[in-house]
C-alpha cells in the first residue's frame, strides 16, 4: 500500500515563488497547496490538513506573524516555516514565534528549504 504523501501548504503573495515552490515539493515527494494570503488559507482550513506550512511573514492583509499567532491561539500547532526577504521581519517573527521550525531568508537554498521541512515533519 502507498503512504499519502505530506501535504506542505505555502502562504506567499508572490505567484512566482508560489508556483516555484509548489514545484519544487511535487518533484521532493509532497503534495503542494498554495495561497496568496492568510485569509486564503484560513479558508481553507476545512478542505485541506497540512503537515507543514511555509508562510511568509509579509503578506497583504493580515501578516504571516499574524496567522501564525492565530493559529497558536487556536490549538492548531502546525510546523511553521517562516520565510521573508526582510531581516528586519525575520527578527521580529523569531521573537514572536516560538513554535517555528525555521526561519529562511531570500532567496534561500531549496536544500534549506527541504531540510526545514523534514525537520518539521519530524518534529510533528
Amino acid at each position: 500500500m502507498v503512504e499519502p504523501r505530506p501535504t506542505i501548504a505555502v502562504v506567499d503573495d508572490d505567484e512566482d515563488i508560489r508556483k516555484s515552490l509548489r514545484r519544487l515539493l511535487r518533484s521532493a515527494g509532497f503534495e503542494a497547496v498554495t495561497f496568496a494570503s492568510a485569509e486564503d488559507y484560513l479558508a481553507s482550513l476545512s478542505e485541506i490538513t497540512a503537515a507543514c506550512l511555509v508562510l511568509d511573514v509579509r503578506l497583504p492583509g493580515q501578516s504571516g506573524i499574524a496567522l501564525h499567532q492565530q493559529l497558536t491561539d487556536q490549538q492548531d500547532d502546525i510546523p511553521t516555516v517562516f520565510i521573508s526577504a526582510h531581516d528586519n521581519e525575520l527578527a521580529s517573527a523569531r521573537s514572536t514565534a516560538a513554535h517555528a521550525v525555521d526561519y529562511l531568508r531570500k532567496p534561500f537554498d531549496a536544500e534549506e528549504l527541504l531540510d526545514a521541512i523534514q525537520k518539521a515533519l519530524g518534529d510533528s
